[in-house]
């Protein structure tokens, strides 16, 4: 990844590397070694997370509303139509509800009940730009930051 590495992540075991060469770098020997996986598009990629309910399955969210979603912990991606082209920067499951929620600038925030196979708006009803997130493992709660703290319920709305 010629530019630097932007995220890295250790997702059950195996390891993924970011750049903004449309690759990922992946190790299944922590870090060892890594292999240059290709991506089906040229895009940086912000951030990664498992797919509840889906052993082998990995989401990447990045620029231009770029969703990717691998099966086989990272060897192959397939590119999702998010509907943004915004910056998509941090993504958290929400367990109750069986939610994935992205989120990043513009107020961008979807959500996907299916797995990260389709994705909606969960319209924010704000233009905070977001770069982080947390989930209380207590209540549930979600917090996404950035300009403002935008909180979500268990529900998966803000």
């Amino acid at each position: 990844l010629g530019a630097g590495i932007i995220r890295v992540r250790n997702l059950d075991g195996v390891f993924l590397a970011s750049g903004n060469e449309g690759s990922i770098l992946r190790s299944t020997d922590a870090g060892r070694s890594f292999e240059k996986i290709m991506l089906p598009v040229f895009t940086t990629l912000s951030d990664f997370a498992q797919i509840p309910e889906l052993s082998d399955g990995i989401l990447a969210v990045g620029s231009k509303g770029k969703i990717l979603r691998s099966t086989d912990k990272g060897l192959n991606w397939t590119n999702i139509e998010s509907g943004s082209t915004d910056l998509l920067r941090v993504m958290v499951a929400e367990p109750a509800s069986k939610t994935l929620l992205v989120a990043g600038r513009g107020g961008a925030l979807l959500q996907s009940r299916d797995q990260g196979l389709s994705w909606q708006s969960a319209s924010s009803a704000s233009q905070t730009r977001i770069s982080g997130v947390w989930r209380n493992p207590a209540s549930g709660a979600i917090l996404f930051w950035g300009d403002r703290i935008l909180r979500v319920t268990q529900s998966g709305t803000p």
